[in-house]
């Protein structure tokens, strides 16, 4: 990692490894490989990223001032942003080395790179920022020094340190799959493996592990979801939690599976939540009860005509060739008639060959507690309620995407009663009104009045 010249360096690894720290040694580094300024003083300025400036202060500040706050004559400095100077010497001559800290966690905040003149640049927990910070901030290093005031040309270098996202994030799509020249990714050894029999042990090749306490990993994993050893102890890709999730019932291990799979002979059922981002949920109901999620589909600024025939249709028939339809159920406002055509949700479902019904109810409350209640209903040893993994958005909403919206408060964690808008609210709120209408009882189908529909 620190013999490498790439214009953009990141690593991902699980707790513990050290990543902090050694992009923190590479700053030092970097700044003792500077060239000479014309009055003989090697100079490097950092912008150092973080989400918000209580992490700030909390983990990457502390972090760096217990591991170089006695670099030399060293000063940090407590106004807005943060600043750290040093200047030190080594075999060579002086070094000006400055660290500025900076919140970036919203694209609006983009606006205080704008005058920043960097050598370089640290994104610490990089997959918690924007993309486009990452971007700004490639155009924004390579200005310090001036050209004008050094004896030779030098490189600059962008550094990201973070835990292993979900593979729908943008960092696993630019390291996985563009792979962009100049780009590369450092990925860590994980920190526990499985033996012969399928335990979890450490992996005594694991970084940094000769610093930790020996049960560190074995502890930490203790009660653990697979996703959360997957992400935090093994570095690997996985859906991770994060804020107060909607869902406490829902365990990602019990109520998702690879095998559960389109059932030919029942017919699938469709719900619907509409507006600017339109989306379906695919279930079936099997025998016992079961409800069975299926599939999903989402969308984003899409009027719900073009969703239905380019994304829902095609969708289905190259899932379910031949499959039958059963019922449709969405929210009760899409009985309202549109400013533009006139037309209602439904007329529009109805339409493209999907009669359907609206909800009988729109009170979040009750739609999340038929959620609720599914997922805590075993039945023959299983959930009621049950999401195939191909389901992305659906699970990671589930595990802590789809979340409570939290009321600023500097004495405690406050949160509405009602979940938080985002994308994946949409889906759970469409999954939310099939559970609903499921758990009311029998009889929807001869309340939509439709036969059984096949399509090729």
């Amino acid at each position: 990692f620190q013999q490498d010249k790439s214009l953009v360096k990141a690593i991902k690894g699980p707790y513990g490894s050290g990543k902090s720290v050694s992009a923190g040694a590479e700053i030092i580094f970097h700044a003792m490989d500077m060239p000479f300024c014309k009055d003989g003083v090697r100079r490097c300025r950092y912008a150092v990223i973080r989400n918000t400036y209580g992490d700030l202060a909390m983990t990457t500040i502390k972090t760096w001032m217990e591991w170089f706050g006695e670099l030399g004559e060293s000063h940090l400095y407590s106004s807005s942003p943060f600043r750290f100077v040093s200047e030190f010497n080594d075999e060579l001559g002086k070094i000006s080395l400055e660290l500025i800290f900076l919140a970036l966690d919203k694209p609006k905040d983009l606006r205080k790179l704008k005058s920043l003149e960097l050598t370089g640049a640290l994104i610490e927990e990089a997959t918690e920022i924007p993309q486009e910070v990452m971007r700004h901030l490639l155009g924004r290093v390579n200005r310090y020094p001036k050209k004008i005031d050094l004896t030779e040309p030098y490189h600059s270098q962008l550094l990201m340190v973070t835990n292993a996202p979900d593979t729908d994030h943008w960092w696993y799509g630019l390291f996985e799959v563009l792979k962009p020249k100049g780009f590369r990714q450092f990925s860590q050894p994980p920190g526990v493996i499985k033996d012969d029999d399928g335990n979890w042990i450490v992996n005594i090749e694991a970084d940094n592990a000769s610093n930790l306490p020996d049960s560190y990993y074995l502890d930490m994993i203790e009660g653990a979801s697979n996703d959360f050893i997957k992400v935090y102890a093994c570095g690997e890709y996985g859906i991770v939690a994060t804020g107060k999730p909607v869902y406490t019932e829902y365990n990602d291990d019990l109520h998702s599976s690879q095998e559960l799979s389109y059932i030919k002979v029942l017919p699938i059922n469709l719900c619907w939540d509409f507006g600017l981002t339109p989306c379906c949920a695919v279930f079936q109901i099997a025998a016992n009860g079961y409800i069975n999620v299926i599939a999903e589909f989402t969308s984003t600024d899409s009027g719900l005509e073009q969703f239905v025939n380019n994304v829902v249709v095609t969708g289905l028939n190259e899932a379910f060739p031949g499959y039958k339809y059963g019922f449709g159920v969405g929210d009760p406002a899409g009985k309202a008639r549109a400013q533009s055509d006139e037309k209602t949700c439904y007329e529009i479902l109805n339409k493209c060959g999907f009669k359907a019904i609206g909800a009988y109810s729109n009170s979040p409350q009750a739609r999340i507690g038929s959620v609720k209640k599914s997922l805590s209903l075993l039945v023959d040893g299983r959930p009621q309620l049950m999401i195939n993994k191909n389901c992305s958005v659906l699970r990671k909403g589930f595990i802590g995407s789809y979340q409570m919206e939290r009321i600023e408060s500097e004495q405690r964690e406050v949160y509405k009663d009602s979940p938080k808008k985002n994308f994946y609210s949409h889906i759970h709120d469409a999954l939310q009104y099939g559970v609903m209408t499921v758990l009311k009882g029998a009889g929807v189908e001869r309340e939509i009045n439709v036969p059984l529909r096949r399509v090729c």
